[in-house]
Parts: C-alpha cells; sequence; structure tokens
C-alpha cells in the first residue's frame, strides 16, 4: 500500500499544455540566448573549473559549460497528484535546483573536491544524470522535489521560494543518503549560519556534506556591497551553483568575468526524461547578465568533501563577508548534528517565484 502522500506510476499522456507553451517557451529562449562576449587575460571563473586568465576563453568557458548538468522544462511526464504533467511555468528554481545537486553529486561521484579529471567527466554526467529523470521513482526527480515541498504544506505545481526549494533539496537528498547509503549527508542552513563542530564531525564520521542556504542579499534589488560579495562567492571553488536570480524567473548561476554573470536558461520545454532515447538536451548554452540585473532572493551550493575543503570554505566564506557591515553568512563553533535536521517549524521567507518568464 502506498505511503501517505506517496506518488503512483500513471500512464504518461501524449501531449499536455506543456505542448502548446513549448512553441511560445522555446522561442523566446532562443530569442533571449546570446553568445558572451569575454575578454581574453581577464580573470574568469566558472563552476568546476580552475581560475582562468589565457586566451580563447569563450572557447574555454564553452567547454566549460559541457561539463555542468542542464535541466529545463519538461512536458508529458507522469502525472502529479493535482494532474500536472509539466512543470513550465511554476518549476524553474526547482529546474535549477537540480542543477545545483547536479554539480553537487557529480563531484561526490567523481571522488574529487571541484575539478573532476577531464578523463571521467563523460563517465560522471551519464551516471548522475539517470538520477534526475521525470519519473516518480527516479531520486530527484520534479515528482520527488514536489513531494517533499507538498510535506511542508506546498501545493504541487506551484512557485516555490529558494527557502522553500532548499528544504525539499535537502529532504529528497537526505532520503537517498539515508536509504542508500550513498552521496553527501545534507546541511540546510535556513538562518544562513554553519555550526563548525557538526559538519567536522560528520566529514570525520561519513563522509562529505552539501551546503544549501537560501539568502536575500537586499529588498528589491541587491546593493552594492552585496554584489561584490556575491561576485566573491561565485569564484569559491566550493561553490556548485546558485538557483535564483532573476525576478519571477530562476536562472542557474554558475560563474562570472568581471561583473557579468553566467547563467544556464531553464526556460526550455523538452519531452519528458524518461529513458536514453528521451533525454533530450542536457548540456545548455551558456548566457550573461549583468550583476546589475540580478533579484536578490537566490539559493546557494556547496560541496565540502574533507575537513582541509571546510578550512578553504571558511576562508572564502571570511573574505566574501569581508564586504559587507554584517556577514552574510555567520559562522559558529557549536553546535549539534540534531540542529541539520530541519524540523516542521522552520520559518520560511514569504518570497515566492511567480515564473511569467
Amino acid at each position: 500500500m502506498p505511503q501517505s502522500g506517496a506518488i503512483t506510476v500513471k500512464e504518461r499522456p501524449p501531449y499536455d499544455i506543456g505542448s502548446l507553451l513549448k512553441v511560445y517557451y522555446n522561442f523566446i529562449s532562443s530569442f533571449r540566448e546570446t553568445k558572451p562576449m569575454l575578454t581574453d587575460s581577464t580573470e574568469t571563473f566558472l563552476v568546476g573549473l580552475e581560475k582562468y586568465t589565457g586566451t580563447n576563453t569563450e572557447g574555454y568557458i564553452t567547454e566549460g559549460t559541457q561539463r555542468l548538468l542542464y535541466f529545463s522544462y519538461r512536458n508529458c511526464f507522469s502525472q502529479l497528484p493535482n494532474g500536472s504533467t509539466t512543470d513550465s511555468g511554476w518549476g524553474c528554481l526547482l529546474r535549477t535546483g537540480q542543477m545545483v545537486l547536479g554539480q553537487i553529486l557529480m563531484r561526490y561521484n567523481a571522488h574529487c573536491t571541484s575539478v573532476i579529471p577531464t578523463a571521467e567527466v563523460e563517465k560522471v554526467r551519464q551516471q548522475t544524470q539517470l538520477l534526475f529523470m521525470d519519473t516518480p521513482t527516479a531520486p530527484f526527480s520534479i515528482h520527488q522535489l514536489e513531494m517533499e515541498a507538498h510535506k511542508f504544506g506546498i501545493s504541487y505545481g506551484t512557485w516555490l521560494s529558494p527557502t522553500q526549494a532548499c528544504r525539499a533539496m535537502y529532504a529528497t537528498l537526505l532520503k537517498y543518503y539515508t536509504e542508500n547509503g550513498a552521496g553527501p549527508y545534507p546541511y540546510c542552513s535556513i538562518d544562513r549560519n554553519i555550526a563548525i563542530q557538526p559538519i567536522l564531525s560528520i566529514l570525520e564520521r561519513s563522509g562529505p556534506v552539501a551546503l544549501f542556504i537560501p539568502v536575500a542579499l537586499g529588498i528589491g534589488k541587491i546593493g552594492e556591497k552585496y554584489k561584490k560579495a556575491l561576485l566573491c562567492c561565485l569564484k569559491m571553488k566550493s561553490l556548485c551553483g546558485i538557483a535564483g536570480g532573476h525576478r519571477q524567473a530562476s536562472y542557474y548561476l554558475c560563474g562570472c568575468q568581471e561583473r557579468k554573470v553566467f547563467y544556464l536558461n531553464p526556460h526550455y520545454i523538452q519531452g519528458a526524461y524518461v529513458s536514453k532515447r528521451t533525454a533530450g538536451k542536457l548540456v545548455g548554452s551558456l548566457n550573461t547578465i549583468s550583476i546589475d540585473k540580478l533579484d536578490p532572493c537566490m539559493l546557494f551550493g556547496f560541496y565540502i568533501s574533507s575537513k582541509e575543503g571546510f578550512n578553504d570554505f571558511l576562508e572564502d566564506l571570511q573574505e566574501m563577508n569581508s564586504f559587507l557591515l554584517f556577514p552574510l553568512i555567520t559562522v559558529t563553533n557549536s553546535g549539534s548534528e540534531d540542529e541539520m535536521a530541519l524540523g516542521k517549524d522552520e520559518k520560511l521567507m514569504d518570497i515566492e517565484y511567480e515564473d511569467k518568464y
């Protein structure tokens, strides 16, 4: 007998509302797609790569983008409990959250800290992308994320805030860790505080840790000091990407050059990923946006592989906080592992994404 709230597998429809929206969304996506105009011999950063200052920067970044897993809107997947068979129009933050999770799990599967050896990238991609198929049984599918969000009061098929997405990602990763004995241990800091001792304990006993931190870098727009802090964050080796960052739409922020921020756009509708044949596009096209145009609400994702990596993370965090009068992410020595688990009474940011892309 299915557990309460479980999603049962139903036959996929041959077409749905996403089939109609696909024409609009995909046209707008291709229309807005622009080739990044990057400068050579300038410090350039991309998630999963080392800092680059050489020539042919565009080629280097294009090649680096192909190492990242890309997830977008899908349609004609098995019904969610509310009848939805597409996440077009409301699931962009979950899709960008999947990209953050994808990078975290790729690093975990490659047993590395930040840069996956080139010879292993394709193997690790193939191994990891299966976990995100659009089926109720895939550990990090839209179905699983929606089911976990529903457990704390979020209606199926509605927009999530960064904090709500954070909780859903935390829950799916914890479930995967508990049931399969695989994956990094999740740590979700709703209050933007990092407790050192419980993380050190997990690193020592169980292995790598995935950190999820929802943030608001201002009200309405990002202040100049927060912009400097955000650019600093985008340069951190432990960063696995940022979900959010655009008003009424979520992007996957994954690097920068000066004040240009790199992102992948999930607002592209594809058929449901239910087999190798229907995988579709899992490599995204890189775009750039000025940091001045970003929305302040977003979700940070980090991968900490070891105590040494945690020390590096704390040093990078100190540098990021140095731009601010009050730290964006605080660090305390105290804390217990029990505090790493999210309670049902956690307060949520009352900011929602209304995806009207």
